[in-house]
């Protein structure tokens, strides 16, 4: 029973990788061990990539904020570039906001003590 299912496994499994191959710009070599790879042409030419290239060396932070150290390290999360601050008068609006109903963006309701939130749902009024 073992055998049978291995090898419907392994013609199923095969049945599934060869489509895989078929777009993957790899070619297999008859009675040999292994394939050729072709090359892939580029949607960039050569000039936007240096550019791109240029500008990643004078700036070397990824856009999901990962900046290139190099060496060991690699990369470490600086995070992404912050935007203006708030004012001293627009974080105190908020606060007094918020206290007057408790309710985040999110549908959670403070109540504070062990609980802190409680979800009461999007439709709850803010």
């Amino acid at each position: 029973m073992s055998i049978r299912k291995s090898v419907l496994s392994l013609v199923v499994l095969g049945a599934m990788v060869a489509p895989a191959f078929a777009d993957s710009h790899v070619t297999f070599v008859d009675g040999e061990i292994g394939f050729i790879w072709h090359a892939v042409p580029g949607v960039k030419s050569s000039d936007e990539v240096r550019k791109e290239f240029e500008a990643f060396q004078a700036n070397p932070v990824t856009a999901d904020g990962y900046r290139y150290i190099g060496g060991e390290l690699g990369y470490v999360y600086v995070g992404p570039k912050a935007g203006p601050g708030k004012s001293r008068d627009q974080v105190h609006k908020e606060l007094q906001t918020f206290r007057s109903n408790p309710v985040t963006a999110d549908g959670y309701r403070y109540i504070g003590g062990e609980l802190g939130y409680v979800y009461v749902g999007p439709t709850a009024t803010r």
